[in-house]
């Protein structure tokens, strides 16, 4: 009998002994994820004036291809929509960059450029009314020509 509750008794012991080992090494991969979190800021996390911070745009890059709308470069490689696009009002234009190379919604670029989300809506959809109607004229244009 005694060695049956000595047995037992081990058992129990072991068993403690997992639970404790598992119990602190939950906790240290917590206190490892904290930190982590603490230290490192995830990308998507980081707002267009933070990327830009940490971004390098060569300049041999830069031709006349290029649209700057709020510190950020966009290489546009379509001449007639670069025309089009440099032809609009500077919000209309950072609007459509933001709204379509940078999958920006309304109120985000509403927030970046200080407007009402409405207002930043009437310009997108002014610019992209100007938009259809020049490639059009364009489009017409090339269609005539040839």
């Amino acid at each position: 009998m005694s060695m049956k509750l000595y047995k037992r008794h081990k058992e129990h012991v072991f068993d403690s002994y997992c639970k404790k080992i598992i119990k602190n090494e939950a906790r240290n991969i917590y206190t490892e994820i904290n930190i982590k979190n603490e230290r490192e800021i995830s990308l998507e996390q980081l707002t267009i004036k933070d990327i830009n911070k940490i971004t390098v745009f060569p300049e041999y890059f830069l031709e006349d291809s290029s649209v700057k709308c709020n510190e950020e470069i966009i290489q546009i490689k379509n001449e007639d929509i670069m025309e089009i696009i440099m032809g609009l009002s500077e919000k209309q234009r950072s609007i459509i960059i933001f709204s379509y190379c940078f999958n920006m919604s309304d109120r985000q670029i509403a927030e970046e450029l200080n407007l009402v989300r409405r207002t930043v809506s009437r310009y997108r959809n002014k610019a992209l009314l100007t938009l259809r109607k020049s490639l059009e004229e364009k489009m017409y244009e090339k269609e005539v020509c040839e």
